[in-house]
């Protein structure tokens, strides 16, 4: 490794021979105004490039244009966003040759302004930073977001090799790596989805019918408000400390609903959190709904096996002792795409707890014929859970080689000159 890649100095984004950093902006106050796209933190993608799928655009004050404009081979960084469990400090390169682009004031440009010094060979290294969480150590927290500490950030040591030629073929070589690395990950997500949808299409096999439809006798249609009890959950503030240090009481994400059952959480709240805002207690064996989130969240469920409380983004559905907590889990699982089509026609793609209460579930009077439907779906299910868990398995393997790939390089030469300095 020391062979391969050596580096012969040390900089840092302060030094204004190399780079310069221009903070975002947002809507313009005096006229005259200039309608413009603008790239947000949502538009940064897991491999350090763009989405360009849902980019905003705004009004801006047109002699602001110029100098907030992003070029080729521009680099945005995320000051703020992230979340509670998600560090801020990510970064995008900009590989487009059009510069119809600005950027958020949630986001800071940075631009190699020397030709000593190879854009991607930074981006890589400070894609690094991130995947290696060197920034989570500098980080601030306040309500649901997290801070760059920016100053700290501009100062952490980038290391360059002799020559911009040798930027040039380990950026080319890493990036290399990283592109099949994602390539694996590509294959494994279509394969979990392969899994998934063969998941649904049992279960919708085994619960053919439509609302409305006749059902058999000792069946009957009622919809959930009817016959459940349907609430919503909250998030105590992330700027009172109080509500979160030492706590005891479980508090789910929609992230952690993914048509499995939950025995243990990612976070916890306090009393007082618990006290001072809409979060309510809820027994375990409900069905938990994901009413919003990101990609393919909404209208996911999971179960409980504790008492949990939740976020405002999931509903819990608490049965009654008629009706088999697994049976409305399978049975509300099997019709997740006609979930999600409830929010269609709303002027938000959201669930809501009122939505969830008209949706109608069939299902036999007999709880014992409930049950037996469970068990059956549930011998099904095993060998697809089986392959489920191993493809979930091997999607973490993939996931955790980027940062790997980039620490084995970066982090190893940091060892590597301590020792030498010793």
């Amino acid at each position: 490794m020391m062979e391969k890649y050596q580096f012969s100095k040390e900089t840092n984004l302060k030094d204004k021979k190399y780079f310069q950093i221009e903070n975002g902006i947002w809507t313009g106050a005096e006229p005259p105004f200039k309608s413009i796209k603008i790239l947000r933190n949502t538009n940064f993608d897991d491999y350090g490039y763009f989405d360009f799928g849902n980019v905003a655009e705004i009004e801006i004050e047109a002699k602001q244009f110029p100098r907030k404009a992003i070029r080729r081979n521009d680099i945005l960084i995320e000051r703020s966003g992230g979340g509670p469990n998600t560090p801020v400090g990510r970064v995008s390169l900009y590989d487009r040759e059009d510069d119809v682009f600005s950027f958020s004031n949630f986001t800071s440009r940075l631009r190699i302004v020397s030709d000593e010094i190879d854009p991607e060979f930074i981006h890589i290294q400070l894609l690094h930073f991130h995947w290696n969480k060197h920034t989570e150590k500098i980080q601030t927290q306040t309500t649901n977001i997290r801070n760059l500490e920016f100053d700290k950030y501009t100062k952490l040591k980038l290391q360059l090799p002799k020559s911009k030629a040798e930027q040039k073929r380990i950026a080319a070589e890493l990036k290399s790596k990283l592109n099949s690395v994602n390539q694996m990950r590509q294959a494994a997500l279509k394969q979990k989805e392969a899994v998934e949808a063969l998941q649904g299409a049992l279960l919708r096999e085994v619960f053919p019918y439509k609302e409305g439809e006749e059902l058999p006798k000792g069946w009957k249609w009622e919809k959930i408000g009817k016959i459940c009890k349907v609430q919503a959950g909250g998030t105590p503030s992330r700027a009172d400390m109080s509500y979160w240090t030492n706590g005891t009481i479980p508090w789910l994400k929609t992230g952690e609903i993914v048509f499995n059952e939950i025995n243990q959480p990612e976070e916890f709240i306090t009393q007082s959190g618990l006290d001072n805002s809409s979060a309510k207690l809820i027994p375990p064996q409900c069905v938990l709904i994901a009413l919003y989130g990101q990609g393919k969240t909404r209208g996911r469920v999971a179960i409980n096996n504790f008492e949990v409380t939740t976020n405002q983004a999931c509903a819990a559905i608490i049965p009654p002792k008629f009706l088999s907590t697994k049976y409305l889990f399978y049975y509300l699982w099997a019709n997740y795409e006609i979930l999600r089509d409830l929010s269609s026609g709303s002027n938000q793609d959201n669930l809501n707890a009122d939505l969830v209460k008209t949706f109608s579930v069939p299902f036999p009077n007999d709880k014992s014929v409930q049950d037996g439907i469970v068990n059956i779906i549930s011998e099904k299910m095993n060998s697809q859970i089986k392959l489920q868990q191993q493809t979930s398995t091997q999607l973490e393997a993939i996931e955790a080689m980027p940062a790997a790939i980039l620490r084995e390089v970066f982090d190893f030469n940091v060892r590597t000159q301590h020792a030498v300095s010793q």
